[in-house]
């Protein structure tokens, strides 16, 4: 059994409604769909209501991906797993190259306990090989009544490991970091990066941009921001980019006159379909999440930093642009009266307290932070 991880195109659909990069696990030996993994991502994406991004489908797969895989490695029947086996699985986690964090092993664990109790509660399987412990959990109220404690009973489960409940403050990349690490990236990833410090986008967004996207300069020549509507979001929320008019115009350069052409008419040549994408793979397919996060960790570790993620980026606008924002507060002309509200508009958080975080992160790196070359969007806030 040899396990790989293929992801559907534009045209697959169940019940007559799309389901674009749905993931399919194949044994690659016989060309069979295994059926177990492939019929979860089919739960996750058409009946979990907590699972409507094809980001979210994608990273789970990798992780049950990455377990079958162990598996084969150990001559073990993943279908039918002992405890024992998940948490040497576990264990391996930790001294794994790619140094995970305790974060990231947990969030595998949690994807795998989950896998196999869906599985037992469709009948699957017979045993679950997942145990539960009790626990008291303390948590307090953010009302009048914040000073009661509330205790309740849960059950967690063993094999995935405690996480730390302290506040995490976001990285954030100083100049002479960015810097470096631009220095050592090709055309294509240079620009991506450049999208994330100054519009906050995630990776997966920028993949999704398409060239029809990239307005005429006659449309956005009278500003210094043109507003971006997106069209793949985390989970399908309708959200905006309000773009540096600048980078339009390295962006229009590099699909038109550099880069993308270069590309688009290799792949032409060699009798291949070129992606309406803005950023192509060498073969003229649309440039992959997961290519992008790695060619930036190269080029992280080539500019000598030894921590940091792509997701990091959006940390650095969204530090940056607070900053600015409460400056340009300050003004008797200011157009924003609630620099912590726009911000949450521009990282388009569902809730407030995920961007509250960002004080405390501004705090913390004042004097690394450089606002001049940002502008100040005109969100209504």
């Amino acid at each position: 059994m040899a396990v790989s991880l293929f992801f559907c195109s534009e045209g697959f659909t169940i019940g007559g409604e799309p389901y674009p990069d749905l993931p399919l696990f194949l044994d690659t030996t016989t060309m069979s769909v295994h059926f177990l993994p492939t019929e979860w991502m089919i739960h996750l994406a058409v009946y979990n209501g907590r699972t409507r991004s094809a980001h979210t489908w994608r990273g789970y797969a990798y992780d049950l991906a990455q377990w079958l895989r162990f598996c084969e490695d150990r001559v073990w029947n993943w279908r039918s797993p002992m405890e024992e086996h998940l948490a040497h699985f576990r264990n391996s986690l930790e001294k794994h190259p790619a140094r995970y964090k305790r974060k990231t092993i947990a969030k595998k664990m949690v994807v795998l306990c989950s896998f196999y109790e869906w599985a037992a509660a469709a009948g699957y399987v017979k045993t679950l090989p997942v145990s539960f412990a009790a626990t008291v959990r303390t948590t307090s109220n953010r009302t009048l009544l914040a000073h009661l404690e509330q205790r309740r009973i849960t059950h967690r489960r063993v094999l995935v490991p405690r996480t730390s409940t302290s506040e995490r403050i976001p990285r954030f990349f100083a100049v002479s970091e960015r810097q470096r690490f631009l220095a050592g990236l090709g055309d294509r990833d240079r620009l991506i990066v450049l999208w994330a410090l100054y519009t906050g986008a995630r990776e997966h967004e920028l993949c999704a941009l398409e060239v029809d996207q990239i307005p005429p300069q006659s449309h956005y020549r009278s500003g210094k921001l043109y507003r971006l509507p997106l069209r793949v979001t985390k989970g399908n929320v309708p959200g905006d980019l309000y773009v540096p008019t600048f980078l339009l115009d390295e962006t229009y350069r590099y699909m038109k006159l550099f880069t993308r052409r270069s590309v688009a008419r290799a792949a032409e040549r060699r009798g291949k379909s070129v992606s309406n994408a803005i950023f192509l793979s060498r073969y003229g397919n649309g440039l992959k999440p997961d290519s992008l996060y790695r060619n930036f960790k190269k080029a992280l570790a080539s500019a000598g930093i030894v921590d940091g993620t792509f997701h990091d980026l959006r940390h650095t606008y969204a530090i940056t642009m607070l900053d600015r924002l409460m400056l340009a507060a300050r003004t008797p002309e200011a157009r924003v009266r609630n620099p912590l509200l726009a911000l949450k508009i521009l990282m388009r958080h569902a809730s407030l307290s995920s961007t509250e975080i960002y004080l405390r992160a501004r705090e913390m790196y004042f004097d690394d932070i450089e606002h001049d070359s940002y502008e100040v969007p005109d969100v209504a806030a």
